[in-house]
C-alpha cells in the first residue's frame, strides 16, 4: 500500500502550470512539523496535484494556508547533462482546507478525482 497523509502549511504560494492537454497542475511544499531526538524541526515535503483539484487550490490557497494533504509517495526520474536526477513527492489524491484564504478558520474536505490523475 502506498499512502500518506500529512498537515502543514503552505511554504510559498501554489506554482500552476497549464499542460497541453489544457488541463492545470499545481505544485508546491508543505511544512510539517516533526521531532528527531528530542529536537523539533520543520520537514518540507512537495506535492503534486492534477486537474480540477490544481484549479481549487489555485483559487483558494496561498503561502501559509494550513491544509490536509492524502495522497501516495512518487518518484519522477529524468537525465540531465549525463547525470540521473530524482525527485520525490506526494501525487495529491484529495486535500482539506484546514483554514479558508479570507478567514482562517474554515474547515472543508475536497475528495479524491480519480479521473483527473495523468495515468
Amino acid at each position: 500500500m502506498n499512502k500518506i497523509i500529512i498537515t502543514g502549511n503552505l511554504g510559498q504560494d501554489p506554482e500552476i502550470k497549464a499542460l497541453q492537454s489544457g488541463s492545470k497542475v499545481a505544485e508546491f511544499s508543505v511544512a510539517v512539523r516533526d521531532r528527531y531526538n528530542n529536537e523539533d524541526r520543520t520537514l518540507w515535503i512537495p506535492c503534486k496535484f492534477y486537474g480540477k483539484l490544481a484549479e481549487t487550490i489555485e483559487k483558494y490557497l496561498s503561502k501559509g494556508s494550513k491544509i490536509g494533504v492524502e495522497g501516495k509517495w512518487a518518484i519522477d526520474e529524468w537525465e540531465k547533462d549525463g547525470q540521473k536526477r530524482v525527485r520525490n513527492y506526494i501525487l495529491g489524491q484529495s486535500f482539506e482546507f484546514l483554514s479558508s484564504k479570507n478567514d482562517g478558520s474554515q474547515t472543508q474536505s475536497v475528495p479524491p478525482m480519480e479521473d483527473d490523475l495523468p495515468f
